[in-house]
Protein backbone atom coordinates (compact mmCIF):
# COMPACT_ATOMS: atom_id res chain seq x y z
CA UNK A 1 0.00 0.00 0.00
CA UNK A 2 1.26 3.46 -0.92
CA UNK A 3 -0.28 6.62 0.43
CA UNK A 4 0.01 9.60 -1.86
CA UNK A 5 -0.92 13.23 -1.55
CA UNK A 6 -3.46 14.03 -4.26
CA UNK A 7 -3.32 17.77 -3.80
CA UNK A 8 0.44 18.14 -4.52
CA UNK A 9 -0.05 15.85 -7.52
CA UNK A 10 -2.79 18.12 -8.87
CA UNK A 11 -0.65 21.19 -8.35
CA UNK A 12 2.26 19.65 -10.22
CA UNK A 13 0.05 18.46 -13.13
CA UNK A 14 -1.71 21.84 -13.26
CA UNK A 15 1.62 23.56 -13.83
CA UNK A 16 2.42 21.13 -16.65
CA UNK A 17 -0.88 21.46 -18.57
CA UNK A 18 -3.23 24.16 -19.79
CA UNK A 19 -6.89 23.11 -19.11
CA UNK A 20 -8.14 25.49 -21.80
CA UNK A 21 -6.17 23.72 -24.50
CA UNK A 22 -5.37 20.18 -23.40
CA UNK A 23 -6.26 17.64 -20.71
CA UNK A 24 -4.56 14.82 -18.76
CA UNK A 25 -6.29 11.81 -17.13
CA UNK A 26 -4.55 9.40 -14.71
CA UNK A 27 -6.13 6.00 -13.95
CA UNK A 28 -5.05 3.18 -11.65
CA UNK A 29 -4.80 -0.48 -12.55
CA UNK A 30 -8.54 -1.05 -11.97
CA UNK A 31 -9.56 1.80 -14.27
CA UNK A 32 -10.54 4.16 -11.48
CA UNK A 33 -9.77 7.79 -12.22
CA UNK A 34 -7.17 9.26 -9.94
CA UNK A 35 -6.94 12.66 -11.66
CA UNK A 36 -8.94 14.82 -12.05
CA UNK A 37 -12.05 13.14 -10.51
CA UNK A 38 -10.45 12.55 -7.15
CA UNK A 39 -9.73 16.23 -6.75
CA UNK A 40 -13.36 17.20 -6.97
CA UNK A 41 -12.45 20.30 -8.94
CA UNK A 42 -15.40 21.68 -10.77
CA UNK A 43 -13.36 23.07 -13.63
CA UNK A 44 -11.47 19.81 -14.31
CA UNK A 45 -11.29 18.53 -17.83
CA UNK A 46 -13.08 15.27 -18.49
CA UNK A 47 -11.94 12.58 -20.85
CA UNK A 48 -15.04 12.95 -22.99
CA UNK A 49 -14.46 16.70 -23.36
CA UNK A 50 -11.61 16.31 -25.90
CA UNK A 51 -9.89 14.07 -28.41
CA UNK A 52 -7.36 11.62 -27.00
CA UNK A 53 -3.97 11.76 -28.65
CA UNK A 54 -1.67 9.71 -26.37
CA UNK A 55 -1.98 6.75 -23.97
CA UNK A 56 1.04 5.84 -21.81
CA UNK A 57 0.87 2.94 -19.19
CA UNK A 58 3.32 2.74 -16.28
CA UNK A 59 4.35 -0.86 -15.42
CA UNK A 60 5.87 0.13 -12.09
CA UNK A 61 2.80 1.99 -10.75
CA UNK A 62 0.13 0.16 -12.70
CA UNK A 63 -1.27 3.51 -13.74
CA UNK A 64 -2.11 4.79 -17.21
CA UNK A 65 -1.77 8.35 -18.52
CA UNK A 66 -4.06 9.65 -21.24
CA UNK A 67 -3.80 13.14 -22.82
CA UNK A 68 -5.29 15.01 -25.73
CA UNK A 69 -6.60 18.32 -27.11
CA UNK A 70 -9.69 19.77 -25.64
CA UNK A 71 -12.77 19.24 -27.84
CA UNK A 72 -10.40 18.57 -30.91
CA UNK A 73 -10.99 22.02 -32.49
CA UNK A 74 -7.45 23.30 -32.12
CA UNK A 75 -6.03 20.29 -33.93
CA UNK A 76 -8.44 20.77 -36.79
CA UNK A 77 -7.52 24.43 -37.09
CA UNK A 78 -3.81 23.58 -37.11
CA UNK A 79 -4.42 21.06 -39.90
CA UNK A 80 -6.40 23.56 -41.90
CA UNK A 81 -3.70 26.22 -41.53
CA UNK A 82 -0.96 23.80 -42.66
CA UNK A 83 -2.95 22.96 -45.79
CA UNK A 84 -3.40 26.65 -46.52
CA UNK A 85 0.39 27.19 -46.41
CA UNK A 86 0.97 24.31 -48.76
CA UNK A 87 -1.54 25.74 -51.22
CA UNK A 88 0.06 29.17 -50.98
CA UNK A 89 3.53 27.69 -51.65
CA UNK A 90 2.31 25.86 -54.73
CA UNK A 91 0.63 29.03 -55.97
CA UNK A 92 3.88 31.01 -55.55
CA UNK A 93 5.82 28.38 -57.51
CA UNK A 94 3.30 28.43 -60.32
CA UNK A 95 3.29 32.22 -60.48
CA UNK A 96 7.10 32.27 -60.50
CA UNK A 97 7.21 29.86 -63.42
CA UNK A 98 4.65 31.93 -65.29
CA UNK A 99 6.67 35.13 -64.60
CA UNK A 100 9.93 33.57 -65.75
CA UNK A 101 8.28 32.43 -68.99
CA UNK A 102 6.83 35.89 -69.50
CA UNK A 103 10.12 37.70 -68.84
CA UNK A 104 12.03 35.26 -71.03
CA UNK A 105 9.65 35.74 -73.92
CA UNK A 106 9.66 39.51 -73.49
CA UNK A 107 13.52 39.78 -73.34
CA UNK A 108 14.17 37.24 -76.05
CA UNK A 109 12.68 39.55 -78.62
CA UNK A 110 15.69 41.96 -78.63
CA UNK A 111 18.03 38.97 -78.58
CA UNK A 112 16.19 37.49 -81.53
CA UNK A 113 16.51 40.76 -83.44
CA UNK A 114 20.22 40.93 -82.59
CA UNK A 115 20.70 37.34 -83.77
CA UNK A 116 18.98 38.14 -87.04
CA UNK A 117 21.39 41.03 -87.59
CA UNK A 118 24.41 38.86 -86.73
CA UNK A 119 23.22 36.14 -89.11
CA UNK A 120 22.87 38.71 -91.89
CA UNK A 121 26.58 39.59 -91.59
CA UNK A 122 28.82 37.88 -94.18
CA UNK A 123 30.75 35.02 -92.62
CA UNK A 124 34.50 34.50 -92.89
CA UNK A 125 35.81 31.93 -95.37
CA UNK A 126 36.02 28.47 -93.83
CA UNK A 127 33.92 29.42 -90.80
CA UNK A 128 30.97 27.18 -89.90
CA UNK A 129 27.52 28.78 -89.95
CA UNK A 130 25.59 26.10 -88.04
CA UNK A 131 26.48 27.52 -84.61
CA UNK A 132 23.88 28.23 -81.96
CA UNK A 133 22.84 31.68 -80.82
CA UNK A 134 24.94 31.73 -77.65
CA UNK A 135 28.10 30.85 -79.58
CA UNK A 136 27.41 33.60 -82.08
CA UNK A 137 26.81 36.14 -79.32
CA UNK A 138 30.04 35.11 -77.55
CA UNK A 139 31.95 35.27 -80.84
CA UNK A 140 30.53 38.73 -81.56
CA UNK A 141 31.46 40.00 -78.08
CA UNK A 142 35.00 38.65 -78.40
CA UNK A 143 35.40 40.34 -81.78
CA UNK A 144 34.09 43.61 -80.34
CA UNK A 145 36.49 43.44 -77.38
CA UNK A 146 39.42 42.62 -79.67
CA UNK A 147 38.62 45.51 -81.96
CA UNK A 148 38.31 47.84 -78.97
CA UNK A 149 41.72 46.78 -77.64
CA UNK A 150 43.29 47.16 -81.09
CA UNK A 151 41.78 50.61 -81.43
CA UNK A 152 43.13 51.69 -78.04
CA UNK A 153 46.60 50.41 -78.90
CA UNK A 154 46.51 52.15 -82.25
CA UNK A 155 45.37 55.35 -80.58
CA UNK A 156 48.25 55.14 -78.09
CA UNK A 157 50.68 54.55 -80.94
CA UNK A 158 49.26 57.52 -82.81
CA UNK A 159 49.70 59.71 -79.73
CA UNK A 160 53.34 58.65 -79.47
CA UNK A 161 53.87 59.38 -83.16
CA UNK A 162 52.24 62.81 -82.86
CA UNK A 163 54.35 63.55 -79.78
CA UNK A 164 57.54 62.59 -81.60
CA UNK A 165 56.57 64.72 -84.58
CA UNK A 166 55.89 67.66 -82.27
CA UNK A 167 59.29 67.08 -80.63
CA UNK A 168 61.03 67.14 -84.02
CA UNK A 169 59.13 70.28 -85.02
CA UNK A 170 60.26 72.02 -81.83
CA UNK A 171 63.88 71.00 -82.42
CA UNK A 172 63.79 72.08 -86.07
CA UNK A 173 61.59 75.16 -85.56
CA UNK A 174 58.88 74.15 -88.06
CA UNK A 175 55.05 74.58 -87.81
CA UNK A 176 55.50 76.70 -84.70
CA UNK A 177 52.14 78.44 -85.18
CA UNK A 178 50.34 75.35 -83.77
CA UNK A 179 53.07 74.15 -81.43
CA UNK A 180 51.53 75.62 -78.26
CA UNK A 181 48.11 74.08 -78.92
CA UNK A 182 49.60 70.69 -79.81
CA UNK A 183 51.78 70.80 -76.71
CA UNK A 184 48.73 71.32 -74.49
CA UNK A 185 46.70 68.61 -76.25
CA UNK A 186 49.38 65.91 -76.28
CA UNK A 187 50.60 66.72 -72.72
CA UNK A 188 54.14 65.28 -72.92
CA UNK A 189 54.97 67.04 -69.64
CA UNK A 190 53.37 66.38 -66.27
CA UNK A 191 50.60 68.94 -65.75
CA UNK A 192 51.31 71.45 -63.02
CA UNK A 193 49.04 73.76 -61.11
CA UNK A 194 50.59 77.03 -62.23
CA UNK A 195 49.57 77.10 -65.87
CA UNK A 196 50.00 80.85 -66.13
CA UNK A 197 53.53 80.83 -64.71
CA UNK A 198 56.51 81.73 -66.90
CA UNK A 199 58.31 78.59 -68.03
CA UNK A 200 61.95 78.19 -68.96
CA UNK A 201 63.01 75.66 -71.61
CA UNK A 202 66.43 74.15 -72.26
CA UNK A 203 67.68 71.35 -74.51
CA UNK A 204 70.22 68.73 -73.53
CA UNK A 205 71.68 66.33 -76.12
CA UNK A 206 73.20 63.02 -74.99
CA UNK A 207 75.68 61.41 -77.38
CA UNK A 208 76.44 57.74 -76.75
CA UNK A 209 79.81 56.22 -77.59
CA UNK A 210 80.57 52.61 -78.60
CA UNK A 211 76.87 51.68 -78.48
CA UNK A 212 75.67 49.46 -81.33
CA UNK A 213 71.88 49.26 -81.45
CA UNK A 214 71.61 47.01 -84.50
CA UNK A 215 73.17 43.56 -84.72
CA UNK A 216 74.23 42.06 -88.06
CA UNK A 217 73.37 38.57 -89.25
CA UNK A 218 75.30 35.78 -87.64
CA UNK A 219 77.41 33.28 -89.58
CA UNK A 220 74.68 30.64 -89.25
CA UNK A 221 72.60 32.16 -92.04
CA UNK A 222 69.81 34.71 -92.48
CA UNK A 223 67.29 32.82 -90.37
CA UNK A 224 69.68 32.47 -87.46
CA UNK A 225 70.68 36.07 -87.99
CA UNK A 226 67.03 37.09 -87.84
CA UNK A 227 66.57 35.27 -84.55
CA UNK A 228 69.71 36.87 -83.18
CA UNK A 229 68.55 40.26 -84.41
CA UNK A 230 65.18 39.82 -82.71
CA UNK A 231 66.80 38.84 -79.42
CA UNK A 232 69.25 41.73 -79.54
CA UNK A 233 66.47 44.03 -80.71
CA UNK A 234 64.47 43.38 -77.56
CA UNK A 235 67.58 44.00 -75.45
CA UNK A 236 68.33 47.21 -77.34
CA UNK A 237 64.72 48.33 -76.89
CA UNK A 238 64.95 47.74 -73.16
CA UNK A 239 68.23 49.64 -73.06
CA UNK A 240 66.69 52.51 -75.03
CA UNK A 241 63.70 52.71 -72.70
CA UNK A 242 66.03 52.51 -69.69
CA UNK A 243 68.10 55.41 -70.97
CA UNK A 244 65.03 57.53 -71.67
CA UNK A 245 63.50 56.69 -68.30
CA UNK A 246 66.70 57.44 -66.39
CA UNK A 247 67.15 60.84 -68.00
CA UNK A 248 63.51 61.85 -67.38
CA UNK A 249 63.58 60.68 -63.75
CA UNK A 250 66.88 62.49 -63.22
CA UNK A 251 65.34 65.68 -64.57
CA UNK A 252 62.42 65.31 -62.15
CA UNK A 253 64.87 64.89 -59.27
CA UNK A 254 66.33 68.33 -59.99
CA UNK A 255 62.93 69.98 -60.37
CA UNK A 256 62.77 69.85 -64.17
CA UNK A 257 60.14 68.22 -66.33
CA UNK A 258 61.86 66.14 -68.98
CA UNK A 259 60.76 64.95 -72.41
CA UNK A 260 63.29 62.70 -74.16
CA UNK A 261 63.31 61.34 -77.70
CA UNK A 262 65.88 59.52 -79.87
CA UNK A 263 67.22 61.77 -82.62
CA UNK A 264 69.58 59.19 -84.14
CA UNK A 265 71.20 55.85 -83.29
CA UNK A 266 73.63 57.50 -80.90
CA UNK A 267 71.91 60.71 -79.82
CA UNK A 268 69.08 61.45 -77.38
CA UNK A 269 67.60 64.94 -77.15
CA UNK A 270 65.95 65.99 -73.89
CA UNK A 271 63.62 68.99 -73.72
CA UNK A 272 63.61 70.33 -70.17
CA UNK A 273 60.98 72.65 -68.68
CA UNK A 274 60.93 74.43 -65.34
CA UNK A 275 58.99 77.19 -63.65
CA UNK A 276 60.92 80.46 -63.73
CA UNK A 277 61.78 80.54 -60.04
CA UNK A 278 65.58 80.67 -60.22
CA UNK A 279 67.98 82.98 -61.94
CA UNK A 280 69.55 82.07 -65.25
CA UNK A 281 72.95 81.45 -63.68
CA UNK A 282 71.55 79.16 -60.99
CA UNK A 283 69.55 77.22 -63.57
CA UNK A 284 72.71 76.70 -65.64
CA UNK A 285 74.56 75.37 -62.60
CA UNK A 286 71.72 72.96 -61.82
CA UNK A 287 71.72 71.76 -65.42
CA UNK A 288 75.43 70.95 -65.22
CA UNK A 289 74.97 69.18 -61.88
CA UNK A 290 72.14 67.11 -63.34
CA UNK A 291 74.19 66.23 -66.42
CA UNK A 292 77.19 65.22 -64.30
CA UNK A 293 75.02 63.00 -62.11
CA UNK A 294 73.49 61.38 -65.18
CA UNK A 295 76.92 60.67 -66.70
CA UNK A 296 78.21 59.08 -63.52
CA UNK A 297 75.07 56.97 -63.01
CA UNK A 298 74.88 55.67 -66.57
CA UNK A 299 78.58 54.91 -66.73
CA UNK A 300 78.53 53.18 -63.36
CA UNK A 301 75.31 51.15 -63.68
CA UNK A 302 74.83 50.58 -67.42
CA UNK A 303 78.44 50.87 -68.58
CA UNK A 304 77.48 53.44 -71.21
CA UNK A 305 80.07 56.01 -72.26
CA UNK A 306 78.47 59.31 -73.21
CA UNK A 307 78.93 63.02 -73.67
CA UNK A 308 76.24 65.59 -72.87
CA UNK A 309 75.86 68.90 -74.66
CA UNK A 310 73.84 71.60 -72.90
CA UNK A 311 72.16 74.41 -74.84
CA UNK A 312 71.00 77.81 -73.69
CA UNK A 313 67.77 78.68 -71.89
CA UNK A 314 64.70 80.28 -73.44
CA UNK A 315 61.14 81.19 -72.45
CA UNK A 316 59.65 80.96 -75.94
CA UNK A 317 58.80 77.78 -77.83
CA UNK A 318 60.05 79.23 -81.11
CA UNK A 319 63.59 79.58 -79.70
CA UNK A 320 63.87 75.98 -78.53
CA UNK A 321 65.50 75.19 -81.88
CA UNK A 322 68.35 77.58 -81.00
CA UNK A 323 68.98 75.76 -77.72
CA UNK A 324 69.01 72.44 -79.57
CA UNK A 325 71.46 73.70 -82.20
CA UNK A 326 73.70 75.14 -79.50
CA UNK A 327 73.82 71.81 -77.64
CA UNK A 328 74.61 69.90 -80.84
CA UNK A 329 77.27 72.45 -81.73
CA UNK A 330 78.81 72.03 -78.28
CA UNK A 331 79.28 68.33 -78.94
CA UNK A 332 81.28 69.16 -82.09
CA UNK A 333 84.08 70.74 -80.02
CA UNK A 334 84.62 67.83 -77.66
CA UNK A 335 88.12 67.01 -78.97
CA UNK A 336 89.36 70.59 -79.03
CA UNK A 337 88.01 71.42 -75.57
CA UNK A 338 89.36 68.16 -74.17
CA UNK A 339 86.05 67.44 -72.47
CA UNK A 340 84.80 63.88 -72.16
CA UNK A 341 81.52 64.16 -70.26
CA UNK A 342 79.83 67.59 -70.42
CA UNK A 343 80.11 70.45 -72.91
CA UNK A 344 78.06 73.62 -72.55
CA UNK A 345 77.20 76.08 -75.29
CA UNK A 346 79.14 78.78 -73.39
CA UNK A 347 82.39 76.91 -74.10
CA UNK A 348 81.89 76.91 -77.86
CA UNK A 349 84.07 79.49 -79.67
CA UNK A 350 82.14 82.07 -81.65
CA UNK A 351 82.84 82.98 -85.29
CA UNK A 352 85.61 80.44 -85.61
CA UNK A 353 85.55 79.38 -89.25
CA UNK A 354 89.12 78.36 -90.14
CA UNK A 355 89.66 77.24 -93.76
CA UNK A 356 91.02 73.71 -93.73
CA UNK A 357 93.15 74.18 -96.83
CA UNK A 358 95.64 76.11 -94.68
CA UNK A 359 96.61 72.77 -93.12
CA UNK A 360 97.62 71.22 -96.44
CA UNK A 361 101.11 72.86 -96.54
CA UNK A 362 101.76 71.71 -92.95
CA UNK A 363 100.73 68.16 -93.79
CA UNK A 364 102.79 68.14 -96.98
CA UNK A 365 105.91 69.38 -95.17
CA UNK A 366 105.51 66.76 -92.45
CA UNK A 367 105.21 63.91 -94.94
CA UNK A 368 108.20 65.26 -96.88
CA UNK A 369 110.39 65.17 -93.76
CA UNK A 370 109.07 61.70 -93.02
CA UNK A 371 110.04 60.48 -96.50
CA UNK A 372 113.51 62.01 -96.25
CA UNK A 373 114.05 60.16 -92.93
CA UNK A 374 114.45 63.45 -91.09
CA UNK A 375 113.58 63.52 -87.41
CA UNK A 376 111.95 66.91 -87.92
CA UNK A 377 108.64 65.24 -88.83
CA UNK A 378 107.89 64.63 -85.15
CA UNK A 379 108.06 68.33 -84.35
CA UNK A 380 106.06 69.20 -87.44
CA UNK A 381 103.35 66.68 -86.46
CA UNK A 382 103.19 68.21 -83.00
CA UNK A 383 102.87 71.64 -84.64
CA UNK A 384 99.84 70.47 -86.65
CA UNK A 385 98.02 69.33 -83.51
CA UNK A 386 99.01 72.50 -81.64
CA UNK A 387 97.60 74.59 -84.48
CA UNK A 388 94.33 72.63 -84.45
CA UNK A 389 94.03 73.20 -80.71
CA UNK A 390 94.73 76.91 -81.11
CA UNK A 391 92.27 77.28 -83.98
CA UNK A 392 89.56 75.45 -81.96
CA UNK A 393 88.52 73.25 -84.87
CA UNK A 394 85.36 71.21 -84.80
CA UNK A 395 85.63 67.48 -84.28
CA UNK A 396 84.62 66.82 -87.89
CA UNK A 397 87.30 69.21 -89.19
CA UNK A 398 89.93 67.58 -86.99
CA UNK A 399 89.03 64.16 -88.37
CA UNK A 400 89.25 65.56 -91.89
CA UNK A 401 92.79 66.86 -91.27
CA UNK A 402 93.80 63.50 -89.78
CA UNK A 403 92.37 61.65 -92.78
CA UNK A 404 94.34 63.91 -95.12
CA UNK A 405 97.49 63.14 -93.16
CA UNK A 406 96.86 59.40 -93.24
CA UNK A 407 96.00 59.33 -96.94
CA UNK A 408 99.03 61.41 -97.95
CA UNK A 409 101.33 59.21 -95.84
CA UNK A 410 99.87 56.08 -97.42
CA UNK A 411 100.27 57.49 -100.94
CA UNK A 412 103.89 58.52 -100.36
CA UNK A 413 104.84 55.13 -98.95
CA UNK A 414 103.15 53.24 -101.78
CA UNK A 415 105.05 55.27 -104.37
CA UNK A 416 108.34 53.95 -102.97
CA UNK A 417 108.30 50.59 -104.68
CA UNK A 418 111.57 49.47 -103.14
CA UNK A 419 110.11 49.55 -99.63
CA UNK A 420 106.38 49.20 -100.29
CA UNK A 421 106.45 45.47 -99.64
CA UNK A 422 107.72 45.94 -96.09
CA UNK A 423 105.09 48.60 -95.39
CA UNK A 424 102.06 46.88 -96.91
CA UNK A 425 100.84 45.49 -93.60
CA UNK A 426 100.59 49.01 -92.17
CA UNK A 427 98.36 50.27 -94.98
CA UNK A 428 96.29 47.20 -95.83
CA UNK A 429 93.87 44.95 -93.97
CA UNK A 430 93.15 44.91 -90.28
CA UNK A 431 96.25 46.85 -89.23
CA UNK A 432 95.18 49.92 -91.15
CA UNK A 433 91.56 49.63 -90.00
CA UNK A 434 92.63 49.27 -86.38
CA UNK A 435 94.87 52.34 -86.61
CA UNK A 436 92.17 54.50 -88.16
CA UNK A 437 89.54 53.31 -85.68
CA UNK A 438 91.78 54.04 -82.67
CA UNK A 439 92.64 57.50 -83.91
CA UNK A 440 89.12 58.48 -84.94
CA UNK A 441 87.56 57.20 -81.72
CA UNK A 442 90.06 58.98 -79.44
CA UNK A 443 88.21 61.04 -76.81
CA UNK A 444 90.65 63.97 -76.86
CA UNK A 445 93.03 65.75 -79.19
CA UNK A 446 96.01 64.91 -76.97
CA UNK A 447 95.31 61.18 -77.14
CA UNK A 448 94.79 61.43 -80.89
CA UNK A 449 98.24 63.04 -81.18
CA UNK A 450 99.79 60.25 -79.11
CA UNK A 451 98.21 57.52 -81.24
CA UNK A 452 99.27 59.19 -84.49
CA UNK A 453 102.83 59.61 -83.21
CA UNK A 454 103.08 55.98 -82.10
CA UNK A 455 101.81 54.59 -85.39
CA UNK A 456 103.88 56.91 -87.56
CA UNK A 457 106.95 56.10 -85.48
CA UNK A 458 106.39 52.40 -86.08
CA UNK A 459 106.00 52.99 -89.81
CA UNK A 460 109.02 55.26 -89.81
CA UNK A 461 111.28 52.66 -88.23
CA UNK A 462 110.15 50.02 -90.68
CA UNK A 463 110.57 52.49 -93.53
CA UNK A 464 114.09 53.43 -92.48
CA UNK A 465 115.10 49.80 -92.02
CA UNK A 466 113.73 48.83 -95.41
CA UNK A 467 115.04 51.85 -97.35
CA UNK A 468 118.62 51.70 -96.08
CA UNK A 469 119.54 48.17 -97.01
CA UNK A 470 123.24 49.08 -97.39
CA UNK A 471 123.53 51.42 -94.48
CA UNK A 472 122.46 50.59 -90.95
CA UNK A 473 123.27 53.91 -89.32
CA UNK A 474 119.66 55.14 -89.46
CA UNK A 475 118.48 51.87 -87.95
CA UNK A 476 121.08 52.06 -85.20
CA UNK A 477 120.17 55.69 -84.54
CA UNK A 478 116.53 54.76 -84.14
CA UNK A 479 117.42 51.85 -81.84
CA UNK A 480 119.66 54.06 -79.75
CA UNK A 481 116.95 56.69 -79.44
CA UNK A 482 114.39 54.04 -78.52
CA UNK A 483 116.68 52.60 -75.81
CA UNK A 484 117.37 56.05 -74.37
CA UNK A 485 113.61 56.64 -74.19
CA UNK A 486 112.70 53.24 -72.69
CA UNK A 487 115.72 52.23 -70.62
CA UNK A 488 113.48 52.31 -67.50
CA UNK A 489 111.54 49.30 -68.84
CA UNK A 490 112.74 46.16 -66.98
CA UNK A 491 111.64 44.01 -69.95
CA UNK A 492 113.86 45.81 -72.45
CA UNK A 493 115.98 43.18 -74.19
CA UNK A 494 117.30 42.12 -77.58
CA UNK A 495 114.12 40.14 -78.24
CA UNK A 496 112.00 43.16 -77.40
CA UNK A 497 114.17 45.35 -79.65
CA UNK A 498 114.06 42.88 -82.53
CA UNK A 499 110.24 42.68 -82.38
CA UNK A 500 110.01 46.45 -82.30
CA UNK A 501 112.23 47.03 -85.35
CA UNK A 502 111.41 43.84 -87.30
CA UNK A 503 114.99 42.51 -87.22
CA UNK A 504 116.46 39.38 -85.73
CA UNK A 505 118.09 39.51 -82.26
CA UNK A 506 121.36 38.36 -83.77
CA UNK A 507 121.34 41.21 -86.30
CA UNK A 508 120.49 43.76 -83.62
CA UNK A 509 123.43 42.54 -81.51
CA UNK A 510 125.66 42.81 -84.56
CA UNK A 511 124.62 46.41 -85.14
CA UNK A 512 125.53 47.41 -81.58
CA UNK A 513 128.85 45.58 -81.72
CA UNK A 514 129.74 47.30 -84.99
CA UNK A 515 128.56 50.80 -84.10
CA UNK A 516 129.46 51.08 -80.38
CA UNK A 517 132.09 48.36 -80.02
CA UNK A 518 130.12 46.76 -77.22
CA UNK A 519 127.29 44.35 -76.72
CA UNK A 520 123.70 45.47 -76.35
CA UNK A 521 123.65 44.38 -72.71
CA UNK A 522 126.76 46.43 -71.92
CA UNK A 523 125.31 49.44 -73.73
CA UNK A 524 122.06 49.25 -71.78
CA UNK A 525 123.87 48.64 -68.45
CA UNK A 526 126.22 51.62 -68.87
CA UNK A 527 123.28 53.84 -69.86
CA UNK A 528 121.36 52.83 -66.74
CA UNK A 529 124.37 53.23 -64.46
CA UNK A 530 125.08 56.69 -65.85
CA UNK A 531 121.51 57.79 -65.03
CA UNK A 532 121.77 56.11 -61.62
CA UNK A 533 124.94 58.09 -60.81
CA UNK A 534 123.21 61.32 -61.76
CA UNK A 535 120.28 60.52 -59.45
CA UNK A 536 122.58 59.53 -56.58
CA UNK A 537 124.42 62.83 -56.85
CA UNK A 538 121.55 65.21 -57.51
CA UNK A 539 118.62 63.69 -55.57
CA UNK A 540 117.88 62.25 -52.14
CA UNK A 541 115.81 59.34 -53.47
CA UNK A 542 116.31 55.93 -51.87
CA UNK A 543 118.39 53.30 -53.59
CA UNK A 544 115.30 51.13 -54.07
CA UNK A 545 113.47 53.98 -55.82
CA UNK A 546 116.50 54.77 -58.02
CA UNK A 547 116.75 51.08 -58.94
CA UNK A 548 113.18 51.01 -60.21
CA UNK A 549 113.67 54.31 -62.03
CA UNK A 550 116.56 52.94 -64.10
CA UNK A 551 114.90 49.63 -64.98
CA UNK A 552 115.75 47.17 -62.17
CA UNK A 553 113.09 45.21 -60.35
CA UNK A 554 114.93 45.20 -56.98
CA UNK A 555 117.77 47.03 -55.27
CA UNK A 556 119.88 43.88 -54.78
CA UNK A 557 120.42 43.31 -58.49
CA UNK A 558 120.91 47.03 -59.01
CA UNK A 559 123.54 47.23 -56.25
CA UNK A 560 125.47 44.24 -57.59
CA UNK A 561 125.56 45.63 -61.15
CA UNK A 562 126.39 49.16 -59.91
CA UNK A 563 129.38 47.90 -57.91
CA UNK A 564 130.59 45.81 -60.85
CA UNK A 565 130.45 48.80 -63.22
CA UNK A 566 131.33 51.74 -60.94
CA UNK A 567 133.48 49.95 -58.38
CA UNK A 568 131.58 50.94 -55.21
CA UNK A 569 128.11 50.30 -53.88
CA UNK A 570 125.38 52.93 -54.46
CA UNK A 571 125.43 53.82 -50.75
CA UNK A 572 129.18 54.37 -50.69
CA UNK A 573 128.96 56.32 -53.93
CA UNK A 574 126.56 58.77 -52.28
CA UNK A 575 128.52 58.90 -49.01
CA UNK A 576 131.78 59.67 -50.83
CA UNK A 577 129.92 62.32 -52.85
CA UNK A 578 131.50 61.09 -56.03
CA UNK A 579 130.62 62.72 -59.34
CA UNK A 580 129.98 60.87 -62.61
CA UNK A 581 132.77 62.76 -64.31
CA UNK A 582 135.18 62.04 -61.40
CA UNK A 583 134.74 58.30 -61.54
CA UNK A 584 137.00 56.36 -63.84
CA UNK A 585 134.66 53.42 -63.79
CA UNK A 586 131.62 54.96 -65.36
CA UNK A 587 132.46 53.41 -68.67
CA UNK A 588 132.38 56.76 -70.48
CA UNK A 589 129.53 59.16 -71.13
CA UNK A 590 126.83 57.97 -73.47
Amino acid sequence: MVNIGVYPLEQMIGQMTNPAVSYLVIKDGNGHTIYPVASGAGGAVKEEDGQQLTHLPSARLGWSFESGIRAGQLFEWVSVISYVWIVLGLAVVVLAVIYIIYVTRRNYRPIQLMMQRIQQLPGRPGEENNKDELWMIDHALQSLIRQTVDYEQQEQANVLIRRRQLFLDLMEGTTMETAAVRLDNLSPFVDDTQREAIRVYAVMVVELHDLELEQPYTTEGPQAGSRSSNEHGSEDQRLSLSLLGVMQELAATYGWQGWAEWMSRERIAILLRKEDGDGEGLLAVKLQEMAQTGCEWLQGHLGVQLTIGIGGQTQELEYIKDSYRASVSALRYRLTLGVRDIVTSDQVPQDNEIPLYTYLPLISETIRSFRLASHDWRGQLEGIFATMETDKLKDGDILTVIQWLQELLEREMREMKDVSGALDRYFNGSEMERWRFEVESAPSLALMHTLMLEHMTTVYRTYVAASETKSYRAMVSEMKQYIEEHYTNPDLSLNHLSERFDVSPKYASHLFKTEFDMKFVDFLTRLRMNHAQQMLCNTTETVQHIATQVGYANSITFGRVFKRVVGVTPGDYRKLRMKPEDSSLTGGAL
